[in-house]
């Protein structure tokens, strides 16, 4: 609108002059010109500007020259920024578009990968990516590259290696029908140019490799028997790091040239911050703290590009097209959780789709593929959300907590079996609990860090979720009977609700550990048991606990906090002369058999001073319950108590009666039955207009109640 013009300099160059190019209103007028010069901040800048738009086009007979120069330029650079990122990857993605990539060639353009790589920062980096997307295209143009580039006269196979990036291409004759194995092996530390590259069985390791190899064998063996000299003792052990991918036989059948490249560092992978908060919603466990990051060499395998249009090694392929072996940067352990992943160059984001887990250990992990692209360890580096010291309490807690509660509630069975009252629905479904609650805590104690074996360690994984699933519907169980005790009182079918009861509490968890199974071995992409070795623990993983345990728990959970603030209501009503200890105690008993306390778990996420307060109250209300169950509804009742006294004086004659029979329908909350008494069942008429006092509540006896 103002006729005037301003001249747009290169990316990362300046201009000498502000100049604007003014023309008339009319434009019949010649306009006046004026040269401005935009400057670069270096020579290889510079000159890399001019290869890429002022020299001729990249063609098939001058690409060679052009990929020395581009590598020149780039290696003469003593402080490499981010406009010679951007430059460069310009230039490689032109010299991979053309056809004659020989072996000097491909060696270039991992020269300038390299060199960029070793040489540039971070923050650089993620400049050029920002621009123009160069790390992108450094990365395709090393692929495309590995596609193209020729092999040797009478040879099948091409090794090209550089600091932070090798390459293996193989070409496949047609009579090939097994497997095709390459792997990467080199010390802990060392750049992948002294690695030793294993293609199909030939390996490329010099004669002082070989050696070292040999010697670090010789001493491995003394020391496993237990001869090593002093030099073996004196000596420092040397650690290596290996990856190896293995294609699937059908798939190296199809194809005429596998491609492998091996990167150093995931340097050149940048995720956008979008991506990024995608990537940690596939992989992060959102009730666990920690920081996400590429813990291992990014390994990459691809076809050529008649195969890759193929269904054979498309995504949803039923067999795996790979199986990857990644050792990771410090191990696995239990504060390392790994996920493989690989690169999805379209979203620009590391992705778990199509990986599964096969196996894990101390040192690697191994997946399957459904496809082929470049391939990486992912770690989730638990964060130690509380102290060394507050951690030790949590855990001395837990235990103690658990041990002293399997006791309680092992007592508890045995003093309401011996009590014979067992035939009260009230007393039978208190058995149930503190039976499956018992058995989930010995579980817990025993099969939790059962790691020796996978197969036992998810045979106790499935075991932990089924018992505590079912010792949370018994907790259910309870509330609902209270609720129809004190709230919907007459009408109540007891042997129908009995059965309904075993049938939920029992069949419910078997259904949710069914399906959690199935899914987790027959549906492709996705693990719900921890599979590493190192895990934490023998159970479900974040996900198989958010959708299979968490979710369920915290519904029933959420049903028994109703019942709870009903009942209290109920009671409020219907106790005269209450007291604080009243209230106190009606509201233990009521904690203790409903589980209300297990919804603090909603709350002990994160690192600050609230969490840690709900962490301990989640440990002592939770460890510590199977003691409160056997204080309230074992110890504290005189039937069980007098069936007990009569049990260990040996009293023969003795038979048990209703004498001092706590009443079922207020679940042992303060009524009872005077002794010697045998009422009858309370009429159905319609609802007093007042709530009766529950210690003047009449309530068939057992018997009576079997009778009916």
């Amino acid at each position: 609108t103002d006729n005037t013009f301003y001249a747009i300099c290169p990316y990362g160059s300046f201009a000498d002059r502000y100049m604007p190019l003014v023309v008339t209103a009319d434009c019949t007028d010649e306009p006046m010109y004026s040269n401005v010069t935009c400057s670069f901040q270096s020579e290889q800048a510079q000159a890399l500007y001019k290869i890429l738009y002022l020299a001729e086009e990249i063609t098939d007979y001058n690409v060679a020259d052009i990929a020395e120069q581009t590598s020149a330029a780039v290696a003469s650079a003593d402080d490499l920024a981010a406009v010679h990122v951007d430059l460069a990857a310009d230039i490689v993605s032109n010299i991979s578009a053309t056809t004659n990539i020989s072996e000097a060639v491909a060696t270039h353009v991992l020269d300038v990968f390299d060199t960029l790589t070793t040489k540039v920062s971070d923050e650089d980096i993620e400049q050029s990516s920002a621009y123009g997307g160069a790390p992108k295209k450094l990365v395709s143009g090393i692929e495309t590259a590995a596609k193209k580039v020729a092999t040797p006269a009478n040879q099948t196979s091409v090794t090209i290696k550089k600091g932070s990036v090798g390459l293996s291409v193989l070409d496949i004759p047609e009579s090939r029908t097994s497997t095709v194995v390459f792997s990467v092996t080199r010390v802990t530390g060392q750049d992948i140019s002294g690695a030793v590259f294993n293609l199909d069985g030939v390996e490329d390791a010099t004669d002082e490799q070989k050696d070292r190899r040999k010697k670090r064998h010789a001493r491995r063996q003394r020391r496993d028997v237990g001869n090593e000299t002093e030099e073996d003792l004196a000596e420092e052990e040397e650690a290596e790091t290996k990856v190896e991918i293995a294609i699937a036989a059908d798939v190296a059948t199809i194809t005429q040239r596998l491609s492998f490249m091996v990167f150093n560092s995931s340097k050149m992978f940048i995720e956008s911050q979008e991506t990024v908060l995608k990537s940690l919603s596939m992989v992060s466990n959102p009730f666990e703290t920690g920081t996400l990051s590429i813990q291992s060499s990014v390994l990459g395998g691809s076809v050529d590009e008649n195969t890759a249009n193929s269904t054979a090694v498309g995504s949803g392929r039923s067999a795996p097209v790979a199986v990857m072996t990644l050792s990771t940067d410090g191990g696995v352990d239990k504060q390392r959780t790994p996920y493989c992943v690989f690169w999805d160059d379209e979203e620009q984001m590391w992705s778990q789709t199509g990986l599964q887990i096969t196996s894990c250990d101390s040192e690697a992990i191994s997946c399957s593929s459904d496809h082929l692209t470049n391939f990486a360890v992912l770690m989730n580096i638990g964060n130690n959300t509380f102290s060394g010291a507050h951690t030790t309490a949590m855990e001395i807690l837990t235990y103690t907590g658990c041990s002293l509660s399997i006791l309680c509630l092992a007592l508890t069975v045995v003093g309401l079996a011996i009590g014979k009252m067992r035939r009260n629905p009230t007393y039978h479904i208190h058995m149930m609990l503190a039976g499956t609650l018992g058995f989930a805590m010995l579980m817990f104690l025993v099969g939790l860090e059962r790691r020796e074996h996978w197969l036992m360690c998810k045979i106790f994984a499935v075991i932990i979720h089924y018992s505590f699933l079912a010792s949370c519907c018994w907790m259910l169980v309870e509330g609902v009977n209270l609720y129809v005790a004190l709230v919907i009182v007459f009408g109540i079918n007891h042997k129908k609700l009995k059965i309904a009861a075993h049938c939920f509490a029992w069949g419910f968890p078997a259904i949710m550990c069914l399906v959690t199974v199935i899914v987790d071995k027959y549906v492709p992409g996705i693990e719900l048991y921890e599979i590493c070795m190192t895990a934490k623990y023998c159970f479900l993983n974040h996900t198989g606990r958010m959708y299979f345990f968490v979710t369920p728990v915290f519904v029933m959970m959420a049903i028994n906090i109703f019942i709870f603030v009903r009942v209290i209501i109920v009671l409020a009503k219907a106790t005269k002369n209450r007291t604080g200890w009243t209230d106190l105690r009606q509201i233990s008993v009521l904690v203790s058999i409903t589980g209300v306390t297990w919804i603090c778990g909603a709350f002990t996420v994160g690192g600050s001073v609230g969490t840690l307060i709900f962490n301990y109250l989640y440990i002592i209300l939770n460890s510590f319950q199977g003691i409160l169950i056997f204080y309230f509804q074992c110890f504290q009742k005189p039937d069980v108590k007098k069936a007990w006294i009569e049990k260990l004086s040996g009293s023969s004659n003795s038979k048990f009666g209703t004498a001092g029979m706590t009443s079922s329908t207020g679940a042992g909350l303060g009524g009872t039955v005077k002794a010697g008494r045998s009422p009858k069942p309370l009429p159905t008429p319609a609802m007093p207009d007042t709530v009766p006092q529950l210690d003047r509540v009449s309530v068939p006896s057992a018997q009576d109640q079997d009778q009916e």
